[in-house]
This record gives C-alpha cells, structure tokens and sequence, in this order.
C-alpha cells in the first residue's frame, strides 16, 4: 500500500533497537526482545544438528547443550526450527 520510508527518513522508534551480548547473540530492545539469528548463530545450530545425527534424531534441548551459547533459550531454538 505504502512505500518503505527511507533508512534517512525513519526514528528511533521506526525500527527496532538491537543489543549484541556477550555470547553473541543480537536481541532487539522491542517491548518482547527477538533473537536475530546471524550466520554464525545459524552456522553452529547446523553444526548441532549435523553432530546429533540430523534433524530426526537432534532434539531442542539437546540442540542448546551441543551449541553451548549463553542466553539462547529453548524458545529461541523451536522458534528457529520451524
């Protein structure tokens, strides 16, 4: 209907606000913060699933013990798996 504003034309409250941690991961400062999954985020949620023996057989948490990322939630990963 409208078209995209300009990255120029858009305030602080147009876009979200990301925060990077110190395990990496980036969660926007939305009122319910989202994980964005980088590459390297999404890298080693696929080196987890390939060590677990594929998708059939890699489970959420243990998908989370393999990846050993600090902050990343249960949550995050059945968000990312579907």
């Amino acid at each position: 209907m409208f078209p995209p504003k300009k990255p120029s034309t858009m305030n602080s409250h147009d876009r979200p606000m990301c925060v990077q941690g110190d395990s990496g991961l980036v969660l926007t400062t939305d009122p319910k913060p989202r994980l964005r999954w980088t590459v390297e985020l999404h890298e080693r949620f696929v080196d987890a699933v390939t060590q677990l023996g594929g998708p059939d057989k890699a489970t959420p948490k243990t998908i989370m013990r393999v990846m050993g990322v600090k902050g990343l939630t249960l949550y995050h990963l059945k968000s990312h798996l579907q």
